[in-house]
């Protein structure tokens, strides 16, 4: 199966890559008042406008400035902030390791290579 890779910090994390519907620079972002700390604001995306989540609030981690590295990943209508698009890499998901069952985002570690990939539940976003 193919993955989208991308970073938060210095952790490299992954999602399928049929539930990217695109990636996209940092457009103009208008906050949404009294909104869910994880929620960034709205943008208007080729004339559709969607909601702007932090997937480092949803994933307890903290606040960081946009660089030119960062990304939106638009999954469902909806586009969540990374640090930066990585790669697409062919995986075997079979490897994947559970660390914790119970956690509300992470499907597992995935070891690809050298390199160490937490993926996210796509069900979750």
């Amino acid at each position: 199966m193919k993955i989208v890779t991308f970073r938060i910090s210095s952790e490299l994390y992954g999602l399928p890559v049929d539930t990217v519907k695109s990636i996209e620079r940092i457009q103009p972002i208008r906050p949404v008042p009294m909104a869910p700390e994880n929620i960034v604001g709205i943008m208007n995306l080729r004339g559709v406008v969607m909601t702007v989540i932090d997937l480092r609030a949803m994933l307890n981690m903290p606040q960081s400035d946009f660089t030119p590295d960062t990304r939106l990943l638009v999954i469902k209508d909806v586009s969540y902030i990374v640090d930066e698009a990585m790669d697409v890499l062919e995986a075997d998901l079979s490897h994947t390791e559970m660390q914790d069952e119970d956690h509300p985002l992470v499907e597992g570690i995935l070891q690809q290579g050298d390199k160490l990939i937490v993926m996210i539940k796509s069900e979750s976003l």
